[in-house]
C-alpha cells in the first residue's frame, strides 16, 4: 500500500471528483498492482502535486489506470514511479445502490435537466420530480395518460404520452406543463439533437419532428415497425424498431432515413457514449454496439433478461434488465460487462445526473 495525506488528496478531488476512488479499506490508501503478482510499496504520502505528476504518464482505461512505458523511462529519480512499468493503479467505483425513492405507479423512464430528475409514472399519469441534492421527490406533475420516455432540450422537458398521442412540454422553472403537442399514434421514445425534438410513434411507425422554438411538428419521418427508443450521437438520430429488429438512422440535415441497421431481437432503448451507440435488445437479452463511423454493429454484449433502458455516465454504460431485476454495467473500453447490480422489480428506464444513476423500477414503484 502507498499511503497519502488525506488533506492533499482533498484538493485533488476538488478538481476531478471521483477520478480516483480509494481501493483500500480506509480512505487513505491507494493500491498499486503488478499482475499477476501484487506488489506492496512503502512510501511517503502522495501529494497533490505528485499525483498530477503521475497523471502525466498514465492512460485512463476506465477501471484501471495504466502507467505507460514512455513515462517510466523518465522516472529514474522517483523510486515509486520506477516500479511503474507493468503496474496499474486500480480505480474502484462504488457501483452500489445508495438509496431507493418512492415515486408514482409503474415508473417507466427518467431524464435529467441539470437541476431535477424527472420520472414518468405510467399508471398514475404523472411525473415525479426528484431533487438530486436531497434525493427526495419535490413535486408531482400531472401529464397525459401512459407516459413513456422523456428528454430535456435545454429549455423544456418533453414527455411522450403513449395513450393520448401527444407530448407534454414541461417548464423546469415552474415545474408545470406549458403546452401539449399532438404527434403520431402511441408516442414512445424521444430525444433532442440540438435543433429538433424527435418523437418515435410506436403505433404509426414514424417519427414526429418538433421545432422547440415554435412548439409545432415540422415533419413526419417513416421508420420501421413499432419504433420504441431514440437517441442522438452528434451526427445522426437513431430510432429502435421493436418488431423490425433494426435501427433507423436519421440525418438531421435532411430529416430523412439514411440507412437501417439490423440489431438483436426487439430493440428498446439506446444511448451514445461518445464513441459507440448502444442498443438494448429486449428479446435476445443483449446489447448491439454500433459504430457511428461505419453505421454497422461492431459487437454484441450479453446482459441480463429483458434489457430495456440504457445510459452512459462518462465511465460506464448501464443497462436496465427488466426480467432479471438488475442493471448490467458495461465498460466501453473493453465492451464487456464488469458487474451486475441488483435493483428493484422490473427496471425499465435509466438516466444519469452527473453524480448518480437513477433506475426506474416499474414493478416496485420506486427509483
Amino acid at each position: 500500500m502507498v499511503q497519502y495525506a488525506k488533506q492533499t488528496w482533498t484538493a485533488r478531488e476538488g478538481t476531478g471528483l471521483n477520478r480516483y476512488v480509494k481501493s483500500g479499506e480506509t480512505s487513505t490508501e491507494v493500491t498499486l498492482v503488478n499482475s499477476p503478482t501484487a506488489i506492496t510499496v512503502a512510501g511517503t504520502p502522495i501529494t497533490t502535486a505528485r499525483m498530477r505528476h503521475i497523471e502525466d504518464g498514465i492512460s485512463d482505461g476506465d477501471d484501471e489506470i495504466v502507467f505507460t512505458e514512455k513515462y517510466v523511462s523518465g522516472a529514474k529519480n522517483d523510486p515509486l514511479l520506477s516500479l511503474a512499468l507493468g503496474l496499474v493503479y486500480r480505480k474502484k467505483k462504488e457501483l452500489t445502490v445508495v438509496k431507493t425513492i418512492s415515486v408514482g405507479t409503474q415508473p417507466r423512464f427518467c431524464c435529467y435537466d441539470g437541476t431535477y430528475v424527472y420520472v414518468t409514472n405510467t399508471d398514475s399519469n404523472n411525473v415525479s420530480v426528484i431533487n438530486p441534492a436531497t434525493l427526495t421527490v419535490v413535486t408531482t406533475i400531472s401529464i397525459g395518460p401512459n407516459p413513456r420516455f422523456c428528454c430535456y432540450d435545454g429549455t423544456y422537458v418533453w414527455v411522450a404520452n403513449y395513450s393520448s398521442n401527444n407530448v407534454s412540454v414541461i417548464n423546469p422553472a415552474t415545474l408545470a406543463v406549458v403546452t401539449t403537442i399532438s404527434v403520431g399514434t402511441g408516442p414512445y421514445g424521444i430525444c433532442y439533437d440540438g435543433t429538433y425534438v424527435y418523437v418515435a410513434n410506436n403505433g404509426s411507425a414514424n417519427v414526429s419532428v418538433i421545432d422547440p422554438l415554435t412548439l409545432a411538428v415540422v415533419t413526419t419521418i417513416s421508420v420501421g415497425t413499432q419504433p420504441v427508443g431514440a437517441c442522438y450521437d452528434g451526427t445522426y438520430v437513431y430510432v429502435t424498431n421493436y418488431i423490425s429488429n433494426n435501427v433507423s438512422v436519421i440525418d438531421p440535415a435532411t430529416l430523412a432515413v439514411v440507412t437501417t441497421i439490423s440489431v438483436g431481437t426487439n430493440p428498446r432503448g439506446c444511448c451514445y457514449d461518445g464513441t459507440y451507440v448502444y442498443v438494448a435488445n429486449d428479446g435476445s437479452n443483449n446489447v448491439s454496439v454500433i459504430n457511428p463511423a461505419t453505421l454497422a454493429v461492431v459487437t454484441t454484449i450479453s446482459v441480463g433478461t429483458g434489457p430495456w433502458g440504457v445510459c452512459y455516465d462518462g465511465t460506464y454504460v448501464y443497462v436496465a434488465n427488466n426480467g432479471s431485476n438488475n442493471v448490467s454495467v458495461i465498460n466501453p473500453a473493453t465492451l464487456a460487462v464488469v458487474t451486475t447490480i441488483s435493483v428493484g422489480t422490473g427496471p425499465w428506464g435509466v438516466c444519469y445526473d452527473g453524480t448518480y444513476v437513477y433506475v426506474a423500477n416499474n414493478g416496485s414503484n420506486n427509483v
